[in-house]
C-alpha cells in the first residue's frame, strides 16, 4: 500500500487533477487534507464527487484531516464560533465515514503562550465530548496530531 495527499501544493480548488496524477504514479492511497485549514462545508453532490473520483482511479481513502477553520473553530473560546467549529469537524467525520475512512485529524491549538495553555483545554474538551460521541456513530476514530511546536497540551 502506497498513501499520499492529494493537497500537497494547496488545499483548494478542485483536487480531481491531483488524484489522478497519484493514481498514475501508482499510488493507492490518500490521505485526504482538502481544505484542512478552511470553513469549506462539503455537501452531499461533492462527497459523492469525491466517492466517484477515488472509484474511478481505484484509490482508497486511508483518513481524513479534518479542518481547522479561521472562522468555525472548535477550540474558540467563543461559544458560537467553537459550536461552528464542531459542525465542522462532524462534516468531516461524516465524510470521512462516507468515504470509508476511519480515522479524522484535528491539531489542538499551539499558538498560545504556557500561561494561557490551561485554559485552552476547557473549549478543547467541551469540544471533543460533543465529537466523540458522533465520531463513535460514524464508525470514525479521532486522532490529535502534535506539531513540532506542541508541548504537551493535554
Amino acid at each position: 500500500m502506497l498513501s499520499i495527499t492529494p493537497t500537497t501544493l494547496k488545499s483548494y480548488g478542485n483536487p480531481q487533477p491531483y488524484l489522478e496524477r497519484i493514481a498514475a504514479a501508482g499510488f493507492t492511497h490518500i490521505h485526504w487534507c482538502h481544505h484542512w485549514n478552511t470553513d469549506f462545508l462539503y455537501s452531499e453532490p461533492e462527497i459523492d464527487q469525491v466517492a466517484r473520483w477515488l472509484a474511478e482511479y481505484n484509490l482508497h481513502m486511508l483518513n481524513l484531516h479534518a479542518s481547522q477553520g479561521k472562522e468555525k473553530y472548535w477550540c474558540s473560546f467563543l461559544e458560537y464560533q467553537r459550536q461552528a467549529g464542531v459542525e465542522l469537524v462532524q462534516n468531516r467525520i461524516h465524510m470521512a465515514a462516507w468515504l470509508g475512512a476511519d480515522v479524522v485529524i484535528i491539531h489542538v491549538p499551539s499558538e498560545a503562550g504556557v500561561d494561557v495553555r490551561q485554559e485552552l483545554l476547557d473549549p478543547v474538551r467541551h469540544s471533543l465530548d460533543e465529537l466523540l460521541p458522533f465520531a463513535k456513530s460514524h464508525g470514525v476514530r479521532i486522532a490529535v496530531e502534535n506539531m513540532e511546536t506542541d508541548d504537551s497540551v493535554c
